[in-house]
């Protein structure tokens, strides 16, 4: 079903068609790395088992070039697998700085896990390429590192600084302006949240903002300026069960103060 410049020209002939000419000319092997990546990435998107060892095999060979190899590292983490964890831990050493970089924001380590990646990350945070360092420190942020000692402290906060000015240069991006809105969540920065998800509300109404902005609200001790987004909330809403479990608590709250 993917268009193609053969079936272009000849409208009444078949992609089969158009397939077997260009074997008949070039060679079976023609075109084939690129079945490979769309089997691979379809599989992934699809939730297939079997796309894992398709994604690793991109992932892994520095000839598919680094934004296949990234891309697939972004679907292997979404893979509850070792192999796929394994895979990913080793492009955090990658030649490549868009993989490391995907890799460290695919990574989801498990409690046994965590001890090496916080390592990991920290090691990663005196990178040579800025993309790099940003990544490492929400990678940091996400695990609940918010300060780190020595040197490696002072990386982080140098790195997270770094994520500040970009989400400054982004303020007309929904979506960044949402992921900047978690980050300062994550990094106990309730103000900034606010500031974030309010933009990315404003620039986008249907943004998956809502119940954040809520959360956000509640570490800032505004439980009103909370309930009144949460009430906003309508039931098609994907966020809806969320927000009515959080007004619950809030009520909970209420009646105990």
């Amino acid at each position: 079903g993917i268009p193609n410049a053969c079936n272009v020209c000849h409208k009444e002939r078949t992609a089969q068609w158009a397939q077997l000419k260009v074997a008949e000319w070039y060679g079976g092997q023609v075109g084939q790395k690129w079945i490979r990546r769309a089997d691979a990435f379809t599989g992934a998107r699809k939730g297939d088992p079997a796309s894992t060892m398709q994604l690793i095999a991109i992932l892994n060979n520095p000839a598919e070039g680094p934004f296949a190899r990234a891309n697939a590292a972004g679907y292997l983490g979404n893979v509850a697998d070792q192999r796929a964890f394994s895979a990913l831990t080793g492009a955090l050493n990658d030649a490549e700085p868009l993989v490391r970089s995907v890799a460290v924001l695919s990574l989801r380590p498990n409690t046994s896990q965590r001890p090496a990646m916080v390592y990991a990350l920290s090691t990663m945070l005196n990178d040579p390429i800025a993309t790099v360092r940003i990544a490492a420190a929400v990678g940091l942020v996400s695990l609940g590192i918010h300060q780190l000692p020595g040197e490696n402290g002072e990386r982080l906060e140098q790195a997270k600084q770094l994520f500040r000015n970009r989400a400054d240069l982004d303020s007309d991006d929904p979506g960044q302006e949402l992921a900047a809105g978690k980050f300062f969540l994550l990094d106990g920065d309730p103000a900034r949240a606010i500031a974030a998800f309010r933009i990315c509300l404003k620039l986008d109404p249907a943004a998956p903002a809502q119940y954040l902005l809520a959360n956000a609200y509640m570490k800032a001790g505004k439980a009103a300026d909370a309930r009144r987004v949460l009430q906003a909330i309508a039931p098609r809403n994907p966020q809806y069960a969320e927000a009515r479990r959080l007004l619950q608590d809030i009520a909970r709250s209420d009646l105990r103060h």
